[in-house]
Formats: structure tokens, C-alpha cells, sequence
């Protein structure tokens, strides 16, 4: 396999912070190897605060697409369980795909070789060490971001709101569509594993959402919001984007 990177700077670390993938295109950003801290005071299922050290990783820049998505689909004849074509007509095919089921998620991402992001990926990806309330700082601005404030009552391009952008130059955390991760439900702090039995039955067997949408509400765009949503469900202003390991240092 041929990999295509594009090179913008090269980081500390000797990885490039920004990388083109090679089977979907989509562009990706690095978040680099360190600690941050997770978690909010602000609703009990997001706290306590805690520090989690994460190795580096690649996070796709935007959401997912209509266009690309539709491309995987085209190359594999996968029949996806959502019905996100509702939502992907003339002219939308740069506006994130929704409406998908966690597994049609998961087959996109195996196909380009790229997997969703834990729960801890995404939100460093989102906050990095700044502990950000919203992209912008620690207030909600209606006009930053895609929500329910802005009345759109639809999707919009990806990377349109310029200020919705993360430290790491990640688009589209706070609002257009809520994102799919990788992670089941665990209260926090996250380094401590839990018998889903004993959690309660709404919290049992779920895969957790993370950011806002455009049919989200302010307290719901905060970088440190946690929902759920059971993985064979399709919810039509939920998304996602995935992340991608660095290659192994060559010998």
C-alpha cells in the first residue's frame, strides 16, 4: 500500500501534524502523546475531573461526508443499516453524513483503515490540555457553531463555522452533527473499568456521543457533554470521524 502524506510542519516528536489518508482522502490532523485532563464539574456523569495520557494518534479533520462515504460505499457494496441517503442529496456532498448506525460506522472506518476515536481520543482531540469549555473560550457564542440557536435546522458544509475549530485544528466539535465514538459507557474517571451490569438498564450496552449538532442546545455543545445511544440505532443528527495510529518509525 502506497501512503500519501501531506506535510505541513513536522512535529516534536518527528511525526507531520497533518496527513492525507491514504484510502479515504480525508485530511487528518495529529494530536500529539501527552497527558490532559477529562471531565467537567458542570453534570455528575462528568466528573471527577481526571488526567489520562494518551500516545499520539491522527484525528480526521472533518466530520465524515456524504461524498466520502458514498465513496466507500461504491467500492465495498456495503448496505448500510441508516438510511443517511435521505440526507445526502445534489449539493450536500460536502455536509457530514448522518444518520448511520454505530456498525455502519465502524465498516467505514475498517475500510479506510482508520478506526472511531475513544470517548478520551475525542475529547482531547477537542479540549487538547486547555480544559476548553467551547472552541472559542468558556462562553456560548450562537454564531460560532452549527446548534439549535442557529435555526438552521439542517447541516452545513463542514469546517463553515471557522471558530468551531479545536487547538489542533479540528473542525466541527461543538456543533453540526453529534459524533459516534468507539467507547461503551463507563462513569468516570475512565481508567477504572465497570461491570455494565451493575450500571443502571438506560446506561447498559451503549456507545457513547460526543459534540453538538445542529439540533443541539448550548449545554449540549460543551466540549465535556456525554450522551448515549444503543449501536443499532440511527439518529439523523448524529455522525462521525475516526482516527488513525502513526505508522511504526521505520528501522
Amino acid at each position: 500500500m502506497i501512503l500519501a502524506f501531506l506535510f505541513l510542519f513536522i512535529s516534536s516528536s518527528g511525526l507531520p501534524t497533518t496527513i492525507i489518508s491514504p484510502i479515504d482522502g480525508a485530511q487528518m490532523v495529529l494530536v500529539p502523546a501527552g497527558a490532559f485532563r477529562m471531565g467537567s464539574d458542570d453534570f455528575k456523569v462528568e466528573q471527577p475531573i481526571h488526567e489520562l495520557n494518551l500516545p499520539a494518534y491522527y484525528i480526521d479533520k472533518y466530520e465524515v461526508t456524504n461524498a466520502l462515504y458514498d465513496q466507500f460505499v461504491k467500492a465495498t457494496g456495503y448496505k448500510a443499516n441508516g438510511d443517511w441517503q435521505k440526507y445526502a442529496g445534489a449539493g450536500l456532498e460536502n455536509h457530514p453524513v448522518q444518520s448511520l448506525t454505530y456498525f455502519d460506522c465502524t465498516a467505514y472506518a475498517k475500510w479506510a483503515g482508520k478506526r472511531l476515536p475513544t470517548e478520551a481520543e475525542w475529547e482531547k482531540a477537542a479540549r487538547s490540555s486547555k480544559e476548553l469549555r467551547y472552541p472559542w473560550g468558556p462562553a456560548f457564542q450562537p454564531k460560532k457553531c452549527n446548534s439549535i440557536e442557529e435555526d438552521r435546522k439542517a447541516t452545513t458544509v463542514v469546517g463553515f463555522y471557522p471558530e468551531d475549530v479545536s487547538p489542533y485544528g479540528v473542525f466541527d466539535m461543538a456543533g453540526n452533527v453529534t459524533e459516534l465514538t468507539a467507547s461503551p459507557f463507563n462513569p468516570y474517571p475512565l481508567d477504572k473499568t465497570v461491570d455494565q451490569s451493575v450500571l443502571p438498564l438506560d446506561r447498559r450496552d451503549r456507545v457513547m456521543l460526543r459534540g453538538g449538532s445542529y439540533m443541539t442546545e448550548s449545554k449540549g455543545c460543551r466540549l465535556t457533554q456525554r450522551g448515549t445511544t444503543k449501536p443499532f440505532s440511527m439518529i439523523y443528527w448524529v455522525g462521525f470521524r475516526c482516527v488513525m495510529d502513526p505508522l511504526p518509525a521505520k528501522k
